[in-house]
């Protein structure tokens, strides 16, 4: 799900708890190890405090899955609205949600921008949390996706379904969408913007499962000791490196 770098002037601007057109919403008291909330006017407070308090259980079943990485406090920042989201997400990320119901961003240095729920929240918290603990594994500070671009989703999806709710995922025969235009970080952006969204997905994680059923999910893992860097990692799990 990753969608572009974050500049240094947004990030300080982020941290310091203010972006350039936009007030600091209020910040609401939340018993979550490693979780701070920050919600705009117009989010009920009780719903950001629940799905914080989601966000940690799943922060810690997943740490439990990879090597040791740690773990700075995580700050949710809630939208009351999709428009405020997109509006966020563009500041952040210099990208616009890809449709009405796209209102889970990428945690950016350790921020992560939430609209309204529109469905699928757990898994999705689940997915980009995971491709946040492989960046920080393989050495991945610039916050861009790397290729090929299926293995990153891929591990992210197969993990979200593992510890998140999973989403139903069924392929008979061949993949649809070929692989290898799900190898770029841009072609898996564009392919993301079609109605083969879901399906790329899909056959992402179902690829990844292949590797899982070869390798070994222990190995898959130990694979990630060490900080290795993505590519070095890449090589190991792909028959050709790629």
């Amino acid at each position: 799900m990753r969608r572009a770098a974050l500049s240094l002037l947004a990030l300080t601007a982020l941290v310091a708890g203010v972006w350039r057109g936009e007030a600091a919403p209020s910040r609401a008291a939340v018993t979550v190890p490693g979780v701070r909330i920050w919600v705009q006017p117009g989010v009920p407070a009780g719903a950001a405090q629940a799905t914080a308090a989601r966000f940690g259980r799943l922060v810690s079943v997943i740490d439990a899955d990879f090597p040791p990485h740690g773990h700075p406090v995580i700050t949710l920042r809630f939208y009351a609205t999709h428009a405020g989201f997109a509006a966020a997400l563009h500041r952040l990320e210099g990208v616009w949600p890809q449709r009405q119901g796209d209102n889970v961003g990428n945690i950016v240095g350790t921020v992560l921008p939430l609209g309204p729920d529109s469905g699928l929240l757990t898994h999705n918290l689940a997915h980009v949390y995971t491709e946040w603990v492989l960046d920080r594994l393989t050495g991945n500070a610039v916050d861009r996706q790397p290729s090929p671009a299926w293995l990153y989703d891929g591990i992210a999806e197969y993990e979200a379904d593992r510890r998140g709710a999973p989403v139903p995922c069924r392929l008979t025969g061949g993949y649809v969408v070929p692989m290898l235009q799900l190898v770029s970080p841009r072609d898996w952006w564009r392919v993301r913007g079609t109605i083969y969204q879901g399906l790329a997905y899909c056959e992402a994680e179902d690829a990844v499962s292949r590797i899982v059923r070869r390798i070994g999910w222990v190995r898959l893992r130990e694979l990630l000791q060490g900080r290795a860097t993505w590519n070095r990692f890449a090589a190991h799990v792909l028959p050709h490196g790629r």
